[in-house]
């Protein structure tokens, strides 16, 4: 079976991680860039595919979009 992302793919260069600032929590390499497009971005590396590991982030980014009542 086929994998297809149901969020867009973003290339992170070695520019990107040059120019970033690291964080240091945990044993995963991540560190936050900027973005020429999106901003502010967060990059966390992904050891094992399909593993869930980034879900929490990306429901949080997610969830910053919801108007408040």
């Amino acid at each position: 079976m086929e994998y297809l992302p149901e969020f867009p793919v973003i290339l992170v260069t070695e520019a990107d991680y040059q120019f970033s600032s690291n964080e240091a929590i945990g044993s995963e390499l991540k560190f936050w860039f900027d973005h020429q497009e999106l901003g502010c971005c967060s990059y966390k590396q992904v050891k094992k595919q399909h593993t869930g590991e980034g879900w929490a982030e990306k429901v949080a980014s997610e969830l910053q979009h919801i108007p408040s009542t």
